[in-house]
């Protein structure tokens, strides 16, 4: 495709987001267009999110299986992780497997 990549404005002046996007979604919510912060993608968004919540220390449970990159944020903001299995469908009804820590 021929364009300009110097033409193409995806986050604006800054990388945290393009600000008629964020400024539209601050208010939407009625918050400070600084309180909004758009990621490059899934796995940074999750670790914004994780990071806001997640004290050193803190024990969080995290299903089993998970996306390796959960794992990554959650150990590297030392948290203490407990595993699970995924919940099982017995007799139409969701129970959960016994907790392990691996």
């Amino acid at each position: 495709m021929p364009i300009d990549l110097k033409e193409l404005e995806i986050n604006g002046d800054n990388s945290y987001g393009y600000a008629p996007l964020q400024h539209a979604i601050a208010a939407h919510h009625g918050v400070d267009p600084e309180c909004v912060v758009e990621s490059a993608g899934t796995s940074m968004a999750n670790h914004l999110a994780m990071a806001a919540i997640i004290e050193p220390g803190d024990e969080v449970l995290i299903e089993h299986p998970a996306y390796g990159p959960i794992l990554d944020v959650a150990r590297y903001l030392e948290a203490n992780m407990r595993r699970f299995q995924r919940l099982k469908k017995t007799d139409g009804r969701l129970i959960p497997r016994r907790f392990a820590v691996p």
